[in-house]
């Protein structure tokens, strides 16, 4: 919700049709969508698989793992709030009624599931 023009009620029209040429091939079905026109509408696009050498990043695969358990390990709240990709800000365990005995981790396509 924070990028521009982007929305979640949307995403259903978007398809991924294939792989080529290390690119995801994508198709969006604007005859879904009555908010934009046919020839407005971005109809097949293309996405790398691999970002290029000027856009990786210069820390091992290996240390961003153990930065990311050392946080949740650490210094995450794990009894007031959830792990969620879905929303740029926090998710509190109240807001889910989730139960504070063990990790909750919300499923980014079923809201209401507690993956972990």
């Amino acid at each position: 919700s924070w990028i521009g023009g982007f929305s979640l009620n949307k995403l259903t029209h978007f398809h991924l049709k294939e792989v080529e040429n290390d690119a995801v091939v994508w198709e969006y079905n604007y005859s879904d969508d009555s908010d934009l026109a046919p020839e407005n509408s971005p109809r097949r696009g293309k996405v790398p698989l691999v970002f290029d050498s000027g856009q990786q990043c210069s820390v091992p695969a290996g240390q961003l793992w153990v930065e990311l358990l050392r946080f949740y390990a650490l210094e995450f709240n794990m009894a007031d709030f959830v792990i969620s990709i879905r929303l740029k800000e926090a998710v509190s365990r109240e807001s889910k009624d989730w139960p504070k005995k063990r990790i909750a981790v919300e499923d980014p396509y079923s809201v209401k599931r507690n993956v972990a």
